[in-house]
């Protein structure tokens, strides 16, 4: 009988601590690189910001996952985001509400890239090219969607005579922007000094 109360107590204990309610901090603030806002309000409402328009939701938690629901005239949205270590990923879109330390590392880490790809054109002025292949591989390092960057460090090796390896910075500058038309250039003038037309 004594095994049974306290079997019983054990089973209330993990019911209890498993049905807290999950809930997020009033207050915070969640930014979007686009400039969207999700701001915490009460335990269950969030004011979003997209733009111009400004709506108030619910939420709540399903399972690991923040469930946002508003209701825009007159009818129900829902969107669902992940809890990351960066912030709030929208599941569908992807997009991240960052919370304010994150924004802060990310928007830390572009100025980095920024100072790199910047001292990177000023080695290539200088035909400095392996330095500017050092500092737009830090650039990239920090940010890989940096177009430039990998045009750049295309540029360098073209300068090194390193024809291949710029033509695969090329490459990698319009996989990430198809309408990049210097890319296409180099890349082109890179394959003729090799002999290929």
């Amino acid at each position: 009988m004594k095994r049974l109360f306290v079997l019983f107590i054990l089973i209330a204990i993990f019911l209890v601590s498993g049905a807290e309610a999950k809930s997020l901090k009033k207050g915070e603030v969640y930014r979007s690189l686009t400039g969207d806002v999700m701001e915490v309000i009460s335990k269950s409402e969030v004011e979003i910001t997209e733009g111009k328009k400004t709506i108030l939701a619910e939420y709540d938690f399903k399972g690991d996952k923040l469930r946002v629901v508003a209701n825009v005239i007159g009818t129900k949205m829902v969107r669902y985001y992940l809890l990351t270590k960066e912030g709030l990923k929208d599941e569908k879109t992807g997009e991240v509400f960052y919370s304010k330390a994150a924004l802060a590392e990310k928007t830390q880490e572009s100025a980095e890239a920024k100072s790199y790809y910047v001292q990177g054109i000023k080695n290539l002025k200088e035909k400095n090219y392996d330095q500017a292949i050092e500092n737009f591989s830090k650039a990239i390092a920090l940010d890989l969607n940096n177009v430039k960057a990998y045009y750049r460090r295309g540029v360098a090796y073209f300068g090194k005579k390193q024809y291949d390896m710029a033509i695969e910075d090329f490459n990698r500058a319009i996989a990430l922007e198809p309408n990049y038309a210097v890319a296409y250039i180099g890349r082109g003038v890179a394959y003729s000094k090799k002999g290929q037309y």
